[in-house]
């Protein structure tokens, strides 16, 4: 095929179109300011799961809120203003 390239002919089918409300985004695709804010709800979320005894599915929430905490805090230099507010919700987690 590389002495002799031919043309490639792509064929996509499209299974379902959704809109922005209609759908989670990734970690990936948050603003830092956008992420911050999800970190609550996930925290929210979590509580909510706690109450009704779904530990996994609690545990899974707080987790999510956890891993972006800890990409914020990346961003951010150790010790600044910053860094420190996003640290102390870090205990949020391993002292409530």
């Amino acid at each position: 095929m590389i002495k002799n390239p031919q043309p490639l002919r792509f064929i996509f089918h499209l299974l379902e179109v959704l809109q922005p409300e209609d759908y989670e985004p990734d970690s990936w695709q948050l603003e830092p300011h956008e992420k911050l804010a999800s970190v609550a709800k996930l925290k929210e979320a979590g509580n909510e799961f706690l109450k009704k005894g779904d530990l996994e599915n609690a545990s899974l929430k707080y987790r999510e809120a956890l891993n972006r905490i800890e990409t914020l805090l990346l961003r951010e230099k150790p010790g600044d203003h910053e860094w420190i507010d996003l640290d102390k919700q870090v205990g949020f987690f391993f002292f409530s």
